[in-house]
């Protein structure tokens, strides 16, 4: 709590202006202008820790959610929307992401959190993007939505997507990532390889928050 590393997120996605510092994708300067310049220019995008209020419309339909983020992509020229596409692309995810639901129909409202949590990651997938920021991907789900939803990152990691994940659980971060950045107040205290292995890990990270 108070480390800066969803400050630091939102900063890379336009959300909020960056205080100091640059950044480069690929090799590449990026010139942050707004969310919707990072997604189309840098294929970058973020999904909330607070997706009730942030990354999901809950008094809609799976469908209308999924969408919402490539509504650009299912018009027609006259700039009405396409249901045909709209509904093939909502089932290419419920399927993808095994969302629990019987239609793409249903009101999000009515899912469990670990089915709004997919539904969420489905939005940010639908714009297609390389680079996938994920707020506390896990919290409030039950544990085996959060095996599956760790699955899910590890299989679209072998897809060629880089994910950067942002959580304040230990164990969750020493199972699941490849590097560990450690911030507090705002900064970075230092980066590792992750082991895997709990005990080292946990000591290390440790470690760099209290020196």
């Amino acid at each position: 709590v108070g480390a800066g590393r969803t400050e630091f997120a939102r900063a890379l996605i336009g959300y909020d202006p960056p205080i100091d510092g640059e950044e480069f994708i690929n090799g590449e300067k990026a010139v942050v202008k707004n969310i919707r310049q990072m997604q189309r220019k840098y294929k970058l995008y973020y999904l909330s820790e607070n997706r009730k209020e942030e990354g999901l419309f809950l008094d809609h339909s799976i469908k209308v959610n999924i969408s919402s983020s490539i509504l650009n992509k299912i018009k027609n020229r006259l700039g009405m929307l396409n249901f045909k596409k709209e509904k093939e692309v909502a089932n290419k995810f419920k399927e993808k992401l095994d969302i629990k639901t019987p239609s793409i129909n249903q009101m999000v409202n009515n899912l469990s959190g670990g089915n709004q949590q997919k539904v969420s990651i489905a939005k940010g997938l639908s714009v297609e993007p390389d680079i996938l920021i994920i707020d506390e991907p896990t919290v409030g789900i039950d544990i085996k939505t959060k095996a599956e939803i760790h699955r899910l990152m590890h299989n679209l990691t072998k897809e060629g997507k880089s994910i950067i994940c942002i959580t304040s659980d230990m164990q969750e971060i020493i199972q699941i990532a490849d590097r560990i950045v450690v911030f507090k107040a705002g900064k970075i205290k230092g980066e590792l390889k992750n082991t895997k292995v709990y005990g080292e890990m946990s000591k290390r990270i440790m470690k760099l928050i209290m020196d």
